[in-house]
């Protein structure tokens, strides 16, 4: 298990891909990873226990960061 990565949203490269419906994707260097959940700056701790909880199921976790909101990121590949 690794521990959730926190990036500035800017680094990642954002795309689209299907999985019964249309999915938002960010590449971040050679990782592919699948939007969780989103969360307003204000719900920094929240965002950061929920991908905890999702990296010690075994997922590698990243958040991305804006001015506005917390982005919580699964590789594809732990899907």
């Amino acid at each position: 298990m690794s521990d959730p990565v926190l990036v500035v949203d800017s680094l990642a490269v954002p795309f689209k891909f299907w999985d019964e419906q249309i999915q938002d994707g960010i590449r971040l260097g050679r990782g592919l990873f699948r939007h969780y959940k989103t969360l307003t700056k204000n719900e920094r701790s929240q965002a950061f226990e929920i991908a905890k909880k999702l990296a010690v199921k075994g997922n590698e976790v990243v958040i991305t960061s804006n001015f506005h909101q917390y982005r919580i990121w699964i590789k594809l590949r732990n899907l």
